[in-house]
């Protein structure tokens, strides 16, 4: 499911930034990096399928998926650091943007809950550890801070 959001997310964004831009992405497709931040895999039971399960809901390739499915052969890094996953994809792409490694990159995250018994027992885990925000509300940067609340979405910028 994340694969499949984060190919949605950068087709959109090739869309909406037009023939042109496209076409200037793709004549550098040896130096574009894809840097994508993602957290929690599908719960198993969801994933068993089909034989290219394993590897279609692994979020080690989700990067790589974005730049198989684009050809783009620059880095492909997906990123794991719980919620500030995309904020270090962002960082590790303008650091190889100024080193001059890429010229251009697809950067942002991507999170979905599954639906799942596994996904239950996941949220189940967090509140139990403290985790979640037992008001269900953000806080962030506040002394009012009590946990966090989860939540599904995805971007992707150029």
């Amino acid at each position: 499911p994340q694969h499949a959001l984060a190919l949605a997310l950068v087709r959109s964004m090739l869309d909406e930034l037009g023939p042109a831009v496209e076409a200037a992405v793709l004549a550098e497709r040896a130096r574009v990096g894809v840097y994508l931040g993602a957290w929690l895999a599908p719960a198993e039971d969801a994933c068993i399928k089909s034989a290219f399960a394993a590897i279609g809901n692994s979020l080690s390739a989700v990067a790589a998926r974005v730049a198989n499915v684009h050809d783009l052969h620059g880095p492909a890094i997906t990123v794991n650091t719980a919620c500030s996953s995309a904020l270090v994809a962002v960082d590790m792409a303008m650091r190889d943007a100024r080193s001059g490694r890429i010229s251009y990159a697809i950067v942002g995250g991507v999170n979905l809950i599954a639906g799942s018994a596994g996904a239950a027992g996941m949220f189940t885990h967090l509140s139990r550890a403290g985790m979640l925000s037992p008001t269900s509300a953000c806080h962030a940067l506040s002394a009012a801070a009590d946990g966090y609340v989860r939540a599904e979405g995805g971007v992707v910028f150029l």
